[in-house]
């Protein structure tokens, strides 16, 4: 599969101790329907995941837009935390609320036996693991963090599906960034959104624009696991 538009989540403390296994049974049986649900708008029949395609890491997935545009995934992506939100203001056990960091990528997927390699799920990983965001959700109370990888973010741009009336979104603000992962390579994005941004920013002095090294940053004067 060439150039596929890829959407990686991950539930944020999914195994945090205080979090049992029924809990987490719970959890994953929620986000599922979930992720079906929010794919009704464009994938009206059947199970719209597996016409997507998709991989489940445990504690998230990664799913594949092959053959539709960033547009319409990033309109997934926004829909989802809208989703979210309102299942967890309707949810009065804390533990069992869902909050999830989300990363839009682009690139090659190859079908191995059973499995899906790809280098450009290693990439989501980069992002979803780098500390501004792990960290201010661990510590904060959003329901979710969406941020797009550089080529996503550009092939977006270029959408023609940008101005289609179907899938209209209200586009947020987009904050660019770039950090250093432990391995020295170096990634660029764009944050969705603005007040956790904003937040992010006070809690990461210098973070907007600047090379942080994703192993030795931590939020100054904020613990970065707060919440289960």
């Amino acid at each position: 599969m060439r150039h596929v538009p890829v959407l990686a989540l991950d539930i944020e403390g999914f195994t945090a101790p205080a979090r049992s296994h029924t809990h987490r049974r719970v959890i994953l049986t929620r986000a599922e329907a979930l992720l079906v649900e929010t794919a009704r708008f464009f994938i009206p029949y059947g199970n719209p995941l597996q016409i997507l395609g998709y991989q489940s890491t445990g504690d998230g997935w990664y799913l594949l837009f092959e053959h539709f545009s960033c547009q319409i995934a990033l309109k997934y992506a926004l829909d989802l935390t809208a989703a979210l939100t309102a299942r967890n203001r309707d949810e009065p056990d804390a533990s069992l609320r869902i909050r999830m960091r989300q990363v839009l990528a682009m690139g090659d997927v190859e079908q191995v036996g059973s499995q899906l390699l790809a280098d450009v799920f290693s990439e989501a990983a980069r992002f979803l693991d780098h500390p501004p965001f792990k960290g201010y959700l661990q510590s904060a109370t959003e329901d979710a963090v969406v941020v797009l990888a550089a080529l996503f973010y550009s092939e977006w741009q270029r959408s023609p599906e940008r101005t289609a009336p179907a899938l209209a979104i209200t586009a947020p603000p987009f904050t660019p960034f770039q950090f250093a992962d432990k391995h020295g390579g170096t990634h660029h994005g764009f944050a969705v959104g603005k007040g956790w941004v904003e937040a992010v920013m006070a809690m990461f002095p210098g973070w907007r624009g600047a090379d942080l090294r994703g192993d030795h940053v931590s939020p100054k004067g904020c613990p970065l696991s707060t919440r289960p």
